[in-house]
């Protein structure tokens, strides 16, 4: 009988809208991550991780964008020569050589990844969410140049479209980043003025 009750009691109202029963649950996860995230008395290791940790799921697609990141730096560092063996990369060719496309890919990774560790790891820094806009701005900047280094490829140079076509996904997913940082900047000077 306790139970029944106790179940009673943690189901919602049956005139709860779908709504309101997400940013519920939106909002049990986020006091969650803030019960548990941040123990100024503890190693700043296990804070580092606890920060990312609890975090990771809220930011998923912001980690997803590391990886493009850090494998064209990679592979443009790696392969330095890169640029002569395919058409698709003509007009960014034209615009800087592989070492320094390798070096501001190397710099939005870092970016990304200060952005997301600051993000979950020292509360109260109320500009967290204005570090992951700047990231974002800056993957933006970056990964539309390098789609419409494709584009201009396909259309002048021969090469082909499929670049063209993958590259703009991360500018796809760099916008959503932005949106939800921006959601984010609005949402903390919110809970400040009350």
């Amino acid at each position: 009988m306790i139970l029944m009750t106790q179940l009673q009691a943690s189901v919602a109202p049956a005139s709860t809208t779908k709504e309101s029963v997400r940013d519920t649950k939106m909002k049990r996860k986020e006091d969650n991550v803030e019960s548990t995230t941040y123990d100024a008395g503890k190693p700043l290791l296990i804070r580092l991780y606890r920060g990312v940790a609890d975090h990771f799921t809220l930011r998923v697609c912001e980690w997803i964008m590391l990886w493009p990141s850090f494998g064209l730096w990679v592979t443009l560092t790696l392969y330095p020569d890169i640029f002569s063996k395919s058409k698709s990369f003509a007009t960014m060719a034209n615009w800087a050589d592989e070492r320094i496309w390798a070096l501001i890919l190397g710099l939005t990774f870092l970016c990304r990844l200060i952005a997301l560790i600051v993000n979950g790891t020292f509360k109260g820094f109320e500009f967290s969410p204005h570090i992951r806009f700047g990231a974002s701005m800056v993957g933006i900047l970056v990964w539309s140049q390098i789609d419409a280094g494709f584009v201009m490829a396909f259309l002048n140079e021969g090469g082909l479209p499929t670049a063209a076509i993958i590259y703009g996904l991360p500018v796809i997913l760099e916008l959503v980043n932005a949106s939800r940082s921006v959601r984010d900047v609005d949402a903390n000077y919110r809970s400040r003025r009350k």
